[in-house]
């Protein structure tokens, strides 16, 4: 039997959302939220439960039948999950600023800059001449 429990951590081993094991388990997004929801065993289609828990096995999680410590879910060794990009090339390209953005950005820097020298020097700032 599988617990509403068991999918939500397994869905957070693999860094998934809610939409993404829907669409890989072909189950609809409604389902696997209405689910997800109600606490203990899943109260779905004996084909809809095999759907999911299917889904989240052939991704590498594994069931763990209830014990004296409840059921539970791991993650087997060799799993790769839905980590977040850690090279520069696999970030997604700046969006574009406009000129009126980078002037703005420009001025909330400066005036964090000089708040943050005011404290620290205690008065405040006077312009060089």
């Amino acid at each position: 039997m599988v617990t509403s429990e068991q999918v939500r951590a397994a869905r957070m081993l693999l860094r998934w959302e809610q939409k993404e094991l829907a669409e890989r388990s072909g189950v609809s997004l409604p389902t696997v939220k209405r689910l997800e929801t109600r606490p203990g065993v899943l109260g779905a289609h004996a084909t809809t439960v095999l759907a999911l828990k299917k889904t989240l096995e052939d991704a590498g999680v594994h069931f763990i039948d209830a014990d004296a410590m409840g059921p539970g879910v791991r993650l087997k060794s060799n799993v790769v999950v839905n980590a977040k990009p850690t090279a520069l090339s696999e970030l997604p390209p700046p969006r574009k600023m406009t000129l009126l953005g980078q002037k703005k950005v420009a001025e909330r820097t400066d005036r964090t800059l000089r708040k943050s020298a005011q404290s620290t020097l205690g008065g405040k700032l006077t312009p060089k001449r």
